[in-house]
Parts: C-alpha cells; structure tokens; sequence
C-alpha cells in the first residue's frame, strides 16, 4: 500500500502536468459563437496534442487585417489557463488591436 507521500508525489509529477492535462487530449475542432460588444464572433480552431493548430475568427465588424493579426497570437500555442492568459495580456497591449482588447479571451476560449 502506498503512502499518501507517495500519492501525493505520483499526483503532482503525473495528474497535475500539463501533458496529462491537455498534451494527451485528442486532436479536435472547436467551434463557438459569442455574443460580444461588437457583435457574434465565430471561433473556429484546430487543436491537436494540447497545441491550437489553426484559429479562425469571422465577425461582420472585423476588417480581415485585425483577424489575420490576432488569428496569428493563437496558432501553435497551447490552449491553457496560463497561455491563453498571456495571450490575452499581449492582446490588450497592441494599440492596433483596440477593437479586440476588450474581448473576454478567456470565457471564448476555454468555456
């Protein structure tokens, strides 16, 4: 029988990892429409091994430069708390991105 030490230490090196949590998740489309301040947004992206392999955006309001902008924030990155997180700090930082900035990343992409 094993200690709760041993538990414990099996726990955090194996369940709480990255790997285990998403890495080994199969490879998926999602797709999600949100209401938002500037209308639907439609979310379509690939994710394969944990990792957004293709991100697409469609709204009425977006001019295609600002979708291909922020499409290229989220491609080959891992779709996480953390990562998206970060990402979303990058978005609000780009002054060319101001109709974005304000957009809940978090809620549209981990929801």
């Amino acid at each position: 029988m094993r200690s709760w030490n041993e538990i414990e230490k099996i726990t955090e090196n194996k369940y709480r990892t990255w790997q285990w949590n998403y890495g080994l998740s199969p490879e998926c489309r999602i797709i999600k429409e949100i209401m938002s301040n500037i209308g639907i947004i439609k979310l379509d992206m690939n994710v394969k091994d944990g990792i957004i392999k293709s991100f697409n955006i469609k709204n009425d309001k977006l001019e295609k430069k600002n979708i291909d902008r922020i499409c290229k924030y989220f491609v080959n990155q891992r779709l996480d708390y953390v990562t998206i997180k970060h990402l979303q700090d990058q978005v609000e930082k780009n002054s060319a991105l101001r109709i974005l900035n304000k957009l809940p990343w978090m809620k549209i992409l981990l929801n």
